[in-house]
């Protein structure tokens, strides 16, 4: 694959990611001026059940998609992963069904239980547009994608805002992130039906049977992979929520919302790429050096602006979000280690599934959520005023191992590793004495930002 077509298909995707990212994070100080912090905890805890679950409601058949063998096995993937997707939905269903008498007793569930019964939902759409969008990418259709994360992002925004202006909170929020991680599920379908839908006729039982049998390491370790992952970064959230102190959990999803910004724009994209294009480099013996230019570009593209953020975050998040969210600019400074290591090794990380070492990647999740919960229980039995801190220094600590481990497995030498990321210090050194001076900028010229923000709201309000 040439550097100008990998750069290409990356700026199409990140192109239309970072036009919904820009847009959420413009969003942000209004959403933190109509909803509380509750609110946002409460969104925290039914982000991180959603997470989980659709992320395991494809049997994680979907990531086989773009590496099938061929076009057939392509299409067979999809239509089981998407018959996975539909079954978990309908248990999680019956099972909300079956014991919502007992989750809306519970003293810890009784903020979440009025709206459990969007989790079904958020789980079908989620899983449903993730599958899709790898049948999209198998034929470089990045395009299409970028334009989907367009339209969910303004959706999104449009909901929580409207909602929240009118008082349905925290419900408002809830339906505006269901939009933003699925609302292309429909758009991608009616594609694919019309320029796709021959190939996906005549399948059989028989051949359903046999190609979840050839692809089954990834049910088989990829999806228990993926549950560790996920419940890593996200059991961890639903525990602070629960036993932390007031809106702790509010605080860390906004700080984890900024700081995610350059991994959904940049990081994913990358991630769709490569993984598109990574299997074709391997057959050519050329992984490693790929892997490494790869690092090269995340370091000079996602690096700095991390670094940036989390030195003005202290002081920027009291102005633009408002007092009350002054704890989150601080918890954005502790996460900057944590998210440049996931921003550097989660693209490449895919390799693992190529050179099919899914059972390397099991064990490593795994770690993860030992490291993570222990750290995070051992904080609430402790030092509970630092549970936040434990949990985010464990982050750093397991991404730094991963990364680590991902470069010996792809092979990549020292020298391709130090060369990439060589020429790319000058615009992380950039990014840092560009944060430094803002800072300066901020002290010396404190602004009014927040009660323009209030009476920007009041006008919009006006309005509608």
């Amino acid at each position: 694959m040439t550097k100008l077509s990998f750069t290409r298909s990356v700026a199409v995707l990140a192109g239309g990611s970072a036009f919904g990212q820009i847009l959420m994070i413009v969003a942000l100080p209004f959403l933190t001026r109509l909803y509380t912090p509750n609110d946002f905890s409460v969104l925290a805890v039914f982000s991180a059940i959603l997470a989980v679950l659709s992320i395991v409601s494809t049997l994680r058949l979907d990531i086989a998609i773009p590496v099938a063998k061929n076009d057939k096995d392509a299409v067979i993937l999809t239509v089981l992963a998407l018959l996975s997707v539909f079954v978990f939905s309908l248990l999680i269903s019956l099972s909300i069904v079956c014991f919502s008498e007992r989750i809306s007793t519970h003293p810890k569930l009784s903020l979440l239980s009025p709206y459990l019964w969007l989790v079904p939902i958020g789980v079908f759409l989620t899983g449903g547009y993730n599958t899709l969008q790898f049948w999209i990418s198998r034929h470089k259709g990045f395009a299409l994608i970028s334009r989907t994360r367009i339209t969910q992002t303004i959706a999104a925004v449009a909901v929580q805002v409207t909602a929240g202006m009118y008082g349905i909170t925290p419900l408002g929020l809830l339906l505006g992130y269901i939009f933003s991680v699925g609302g292309g599920f429909f758009v991608l379908l009616k594609h694919i039906i019309q320029f796709h839908n021959r190939i996906f006729s005549n399948l059989t039982f028989k051949q359903l049977k046999y190609t979840l049998y050839q692809y089954r390491k990834y049910p088989q370790y990829s999806t228990f992979e993926a549950l560790a992952n996920n419940t890593a970064i996200q059991l961890p959230m639903i525990i602070i929520a629960f036993y932390g102190v007031g809106s702790e959990a509010g605080y860390l999803l906004l700080a984890m919302r900024v700081m995610q910004a350059p991994l959904t724009v940049v990081g994913s994209a990358i991630a769709q790429v490569y993984m598109s294009h990574a299997s074709e480099e391997y057959k050519k013996g050329n992984l490693s050096t790929f892997t490494a230019d790869v690092i090269g570009r995340l370091t000079k593209i996602g690096v700095g602006p991390l670094i940036f953020a989390g030195i003005l975050a202290p002081i920027i998040f009291p102005i633009v979000f408002g007092e009350v969210w002054s704890r989150a600019g601080i918890l954005v400074s502790w996460m900057v280690p944590w998210f440049v290591f996931q921003f550097l090794s989660s693209p490449i990380s895919m390799s693992l599934h190529i050179l099919e070492h899914q059972s390397l990647a099991l064990w490593l999740q795994v770690f993860g959520v030992l490291l993570r919960v222990g750290s995070l229980v051992l904080a609430i039995m402790y030092y509970d005023n630092m549970a936040s801190e434990f949990y985010i220094a464990s982050g750093a600590i397991f991404y730094i191992l991963y990364f680590i481990v991902v470069i010996k497995v792809t092979a990549v030498k020292i020298v391709d590793a130090l060369n990439a990321l060589k020429a790319s210090l000058a615009y992380v050194f950039g990014w840092v004495f560009g944060g430094w001076f803002f800072v300066l900028v901020l002290r010396a010229f404190s602004g009014n930002i927040g009660d323009f923000l209030v009476e920007a709201l009041g006008l919009i309000k006006s309005f509608l």
